[in-house]
């Protein structure tokens, strides 16, 4: 199953909507995943269940590919 949905971009920046199960809500499951997320390295922008990527335009392909990991292992290590 995807992880997340809706996703769009505009220039360097690029949002998606997390897929929750109903456990999740009414929690506040974007900012849980952030903090997952800045414990293994990256900074996220949560808004409510959307999750926000504000990478400079000139990233090098394997920091976004690692941003990518870390992102992926952060929902699930924080949404089960």
């Amino acid at each position: 199953t995807g992880l997340l949905t809706n996703i769009r971009g505009i220039g360097g920046m690029v949002a998606g909507d997390l897929i929750l199960p109903e456990t999740w809500k009414n929690k506040r499951a974007g900012f849980a995943v952030y903090q997952k997320a800045t414990e293994l390295g990256a900074l996220l922008r949560p808004l409510g269940n959307t999750i926000y990527w504000l990478p400079p335009l000139n990233t090098k392909e394997a920091v976004i590919k690692e941003l990518r990991t870390i992102t992926i292992d952060a929902i699930n290590l924080t949404i089960k």
